[in-house]
């Protein structure tokens, strides 16, 4: 009999995975980022390949009826801009700062999902979340360095785009009911599809190589099959997300073996104990979670 005190193991899965598939679509997001190329033709030219991969996972999962008809438009459009407002400030981000460190910070993404649910959604909080909280925090200081140099500053990016990545999910899991995470993640690529077709008609107009065209449909394969993952696992997981948000951390260690493989970057000390903090501990509460499930 399922323990009614812990969200469902596939909802665990679902995230992890998930947040996998989103470290590699910030790997060529980074790509992109550093190419030269705008990043409305990132939105623009990523939308054939994001439609198709989400038409397609409607289709065998349930229907497309099911998933992509607007019931709820405004909650949809509340989405989209939040997803939006992500988008760019990740894109910003990756153009200006290391790609492990970049990733490091956003995942203080689920931390603040925590923070969220309790806030928002009405979740309990237990002591083990606190100190997952505080050693987040920490982390993430000795990730940006206090004495905030130029490149420091540009780490912000990093911040804000965990708020709003957050914010996000925090928003598909209070309105489970009002569309599925594929009717969410649809909506949102089709928005800023639209606003970089816009945008880059009126003022780019700049044309990707083939290699710059591949890294953008890599981007968006794994964003939107990444995005709807973690965004099933959150809806699954209700009144569990908190416990469930922390499968994000997955990316961390992810980023920076990826960082050092493609970039060859090598993360300063301070950023490696930061990121030691911000993973150990997240993993040490799902332990915890499972541990106590298990004696139950």
């Amino acid at each position: 009999m399922a323990n009614a005190s812990h969200a469902p193991i596939k909802s665990f899965i679902y995230v992890a995975v998930g947040a996998f598939l989103m470290a590699l679509a910030d790997l060529f997001i980074k790509k992109v980022a550093v190419s030269g190329l705008s990043m409305v033709t990132l939105f623009f030219f990523g939308m054939p390949t994001g439609m198709a991969v989400l038409m397609f996972l409607a289709r065998v999962s349930g229907g497309i009826k099911h998933h992509l008809k607007p019931k709820h438009p405004k909650t949809l459009l509340i989405r989209s801009l939040l997803f939006a407002s992500m988008a760019v400030v990740v894109f910003k981000g990756f153009q200006h700062n290391p790609y492990s460190q970049q990733i490091m910070l956003q995942q203080l993404a689920p931390i603040i999902t925590i923070i969220f649910s309790v806030i928002f959604l009405k979740e309990s909080m237990s002591r083990a979340l606190y100190f997952v909280v505080a050693a987040c925090f920490l982390g993430s200081w000795l990730i940006i360095d206090p004495s905030f140099n130029s490149a420091s500053a540009y780490l912000l990016l990093g911040l804000a785009s965990a708020v709003l990545q957050a914010s996000a999910h925090t928003y598909v899991a209070a309105h489970r009911h009002h569309a599925t995470a594929l009717g969410f993640t649809f909506y949102a690529m089709t928005f800023i599809a639209v606003i970089g077709a816009v945008f880059w008609l009126a003022i780019d107009r700049s044309l990707p190589n083939l290699e710059e065209l591949l890294w953008i449909q890599l981007t968006t394969l794994f964003a939107c099959i990444g995005i709807a993952m973690v965004g099933h696992g959150l809806q699954s997981a209700r009144p569990y997300v908190a416990q469930v948000g922390v499968m994000l951390y997955i990316q961390t260690p992810a980023a920076i073996l990826l960082g050092w493989i493609v970039f060859g970057e090598q993360p300063i000390f301070n950023s490696i104990i930061g990121a030691c903090l911000i993973v150990g501990s997240g993993v040490l509460f799902t332990l915890r979670v499972k541990s106590k499930k298990q004696n139950e």
